[in-house]
């Protein structure tokens, strides 16, 4: 009978291993850094020289309003203010972020532009606006907004 034990706890142990391998791998591909694909084009804005360069981007239940200027192209960097101008519902925290695009839309880069932390509402009592600078990455043509509103989970 003791082997069949021995058997047993390997194969439990053997179980539990790959549940959490897949619970892993299921963690690193919900929160990645990057986008599954290409950014469409109506949400991309494409880089000009000069500027300020200003206007409106919606996430998707969040408008965030923006201004750029690209800095001297020997330090390959961007200027970047802004915040949240509308939002279609509230959560109990906010994340909006900045992606780096190449010529095809795709992801080369995410950047958190602001978090308010996990406190309900917090992000309504504090201002909701960055103003950074920030380093583009090799081959960067475009750049989008994207945002994560975390659901009210209901608690007062």
């Amino acid at each position: 009978m003791p082997s069949n034990n021995a058997f047993a706890r390997r194969l439990v142990s053997l179980v539990i291993v790959a549940m959490m391998a897949a619970g892993l791998a299921a963690c690193q591909s919900s929160g990645g850094l990057l986008a599954s694909g290409p950014i469409p084009a109506e949400r991309r804005i494409t880089l000009q020289p000069g500027g300020p360069h200003q206007g409106e981007a919606d996430t998707g239940g969040v408008v965030v309003g923006y201004a750029y200027q690209l800095g001297p192209a020997s330090d390959n960097s961007i200027l970047l203010k802004g915040g949240v101008r509308k939002m279609t519902f509230r959560g109990e925290s906010l994340s909006i972020y900045l992606n780096f695009l190449d010529d095809t839309g795709t992801v080369i880069d995410k950047k958190v532009l602001f978090a308010s932390g996990n406190r309900r509402n917090v992000y309504f009592r504090r201002s909701s606006t960055f103003d950074t600078t920030l380093t583009l990455p090799p081959e960067t043509t475009a750049i989008a907004f994207s945002s994560y509103v975390k659901p009210s989970s209901g608690r007062r």
